[in-house]
């Protein structure tokens, strides 16, 4: 999780400074105005805080809880942030309730697979691990794929798209660690 939200902030500065904060109709809005978005549009979202650091920034802080609303929640929390980028601030994660729920769902889909019963997905850092033993190859590189479809929603949302959270961060955020079983035989070396 702390790895997402500093690809995060990370990409967000360096958007910022490719872009240049002056080409962003919103960014001559005053600091106030930021504020009042932010509070009107956001305060009615499930563990999302708003508050000023000073009289520079605005800072939305907190987890997204809600497995059902974290897309529609997030989309808003970056449009929020677009409007006024000069002023506020996104420290939003996800709660570990949407790590957990997806590790079970990635699990599930796997274990469909025949020979794929012994593999488990479990969740470090917001990072999901993959482990156990498949038959082949193929069915390895499959299950990899699965993973990656059921990568929390936030994965796909507006993040990814308009290059506020790098697409590395969902490359980076499945590990596989599954074993082969039958594995080719390397060719001997001449």
């Amino acid at each position: 999780m702390r790895t997402i939200l500093f690809l995060l902030c990370l990409t967000l500065v360096s958007e910022r400074l490719a872009q240049g904060e002056s080409k962003t109709a919103a960014s001559t809005g005053t600091f106030s105005e930021a504020f009042d978005l932010a509070k009107r549009e956001l305060g009615g979202i499930n563990g999302i805080t708003v508050r000023e650091q000073g009289v520079s920034y605005v800072v939305i802080s907190g987890k997204l809880k809600s497995a059902e609303t974290v897309l529609s929640d997030y989309d808003l929390v970056l449009k929020v942030q677009n409007a006024y980028p000069r002023y506020i601030l996104n420290l939003v994660t996800l709660g570990e309730s949407i790590y957990t729920d997806s590790a079970e769902r990635m699990q599930r889909e796997i274990r469909k697979l025949d020979g794929s019963e012994k593999v488990s997905v479990r969740v470090l850092n917001g990072t999901f691990f993959m482990e156990g033993e498949v038959n082949e190859i193929a069915d390895r590189d499959y299950a990899e794929t699965i993973a990656t479809t059921f990568l929390p929603p936030i994965m796909g949302s507006n993040a990814i798209r308009e290059n506020v959270l790098m697409l590395g961060a969902k490359k980076f955020s499945v590990r596989n660690m599954i074993r082969v079983k039958n594995l080719p035989r390397m060719p001997a070396s001449r």
